[in-house]
């Protein structure tokens, strides 16, 4: 006897590789291509969740939404925000998006808005994580000044501004309005020239304001290949593209052609390949979401705690755990992007490694100290982390970290 992988398997193997706009490309190209397959009637927009009739979603297409098909800038940020917001939280959005003032601030927190329209309190605050990933710097800030504080943020790290502005535009803004440099240079220890620049530059930087209908291409967010999402419960949640996600479905012959030989072969063949296409859809996102979910619940606490509680994670065990061949597993995780719960971003290669959680406390440990390797070595041995000496030096090294006589 002899084990063969079938053609279906083949070509669902095939597809691992591939990347969420890559996956997108091949569907629509299928869409095109084979007259026995189409997208069911009002099937939802995979990217932004809105119903449409079939082929490219008007909404977003993948792309920044053209001044036809938008009204005002309230409706680029809404598409853009449908992209960018958890599956289970886009009906919430729009009912959250009516919140937003025409000065792009809420009008209401996120506990009032979830009170008063008897939603999740997590799937408003997703939406507001959203809508701040995607729209202009200060949207969905409650008040004035902390919309103030939040583009004072944006110059603070962009070195062009004291970290002391976030606090006068928050906290002093009737000192602002006075232009009082002399109080603001006590209150934060300061000269008055630095004071009188402060002013200077909140009149030339800062609006009271969010900009929505300026001229600034936005960054165009590519959808994640993987979302990984936490019910009420803490329960984490997978969700990868499969043919239903698509909205796929295969035509029947028609009665009229059924007793034209040729026709009907004709369409059979293009019905067994447009089966085999959904198939091997369904296949890679079932194999996906059994590599991803066998990650996920590997490096759990890495989901609650962060890079310090990463676990030594390889390829080849995982594929052990999964039960597949390390190949497999290789080909899942190359080039893929994940979704954390919080709405940050990653490559899904990041939760594989060996001393991720070691370089997170060495590079904890080593910041402003004048601590030897021998001594970091101990302190990681403390910790939990056995770590010889010289690996230590080759940690610090690939972190950029000045040995210890040169720490300051």
């Amino acid at each position: 006897m002899e084990l063969r992988p079938v053609p279906g398997l083949l070509q669902a193997l095939a597809m691992l590789p591939l990347t969420h706009n890559e996956l997108v490309e091949a569907v629509e190209i299928a869409l095109d291509d084979n007259p026995m397959l189409e997208r069911a009637s009002g099937a939802t927009c995979p990217s932004c969740g809105r119903p449409r009739p079939g082929g490219q979603c008007t909404n977003c297409a993948h792309a920044r939404p053209s001044s036809e098909t938008l009204a005002s800038p309230f409706d680029e940020l809404a598409a853009l925000a449908m992209c960018e917001v958890r599956t289970e939280c886009r009906p919430v959005m729009a009912l959250f998006l009516d919140h937003l003032t025409v000065r792009g601030l809420l009008d209401s927190d996120a506990a009032e808005i979830a009170d008063l329209h008897g939603v999740p309190l997590a799937h408003v605050t997703e939406c507001i994580r959203a809508v701040k990933a995607v729209g202009s710097v200060g949207v969905a800030e409650r008040t004035v000044p902390e919309l103030l504080a939040a583009q004072a943020r944006v110059l603070v790290d962009s070195e062009c501004a004291d970290p002391w502005l976030v606090d006068l535009v928050r906290d002093h803004l009737a000192l602002v309005a006075a232009r009082d440099s002399n109080q603001v240079a006590r209150l934060f220890a300061t000269s008055e020239i630095a004071a009188s620049r402060a002013f200077e530059l909140i009149a030339r930087r800062m609006r009271p304001f969010v900009s929505l209908g300026d001229d600034t291409q936005p960054v165009v967010r590519t959808p994640p290949d993987i979302v990984v999402s936490k019910n009420a419960e803490g329960v984490l949640g997978i969700e990868v593209e499969d043919s239903t996600w698509f909205g796929l479905r295969v035509l029947a012959v028609p009665e009229e052609l059924a007793s034209h030989a040729e026709a009907s072969e004709w369409l059979l063949v293009h019905q067994r390949k447009a089966h085999d296409l959904i198939r091997q859809l369904d296949a890679r996102a079932n194999m996906l979401t059994q590599i991803v979910r066998a990650a996920v619940e590997y490096q759990s606490e890495y989901f609650d705690q962060g890079p310090r509680a990463h676990r030594p994670l390889t390829r080849s065990h995982l594929a052990t755990l999964v039960g597949v061949h390390a190949s497999t597993v290789s080909r899942a995780v190359k080039d893929k992007r994940l979704r954390l719960p919080d709405g940050n971003v990653v490559d899904f290669a990041d939760l594989f490694g060996t001393a991720v959680a070691v370089r997170s406390h060495l590079s904890a440990l080593a910041q402003g100290t004048a601590m030897s390797d021998r001594q970091l070595c101990a302190e990681l041995s403390a910790r939990g982390f056995t770590v010889s000496r010289r690996a230590v030096a080759k940690y610090r090294a690939q972190l950029g970290i000045a040995a210890g006589g040169s720490r300051s």
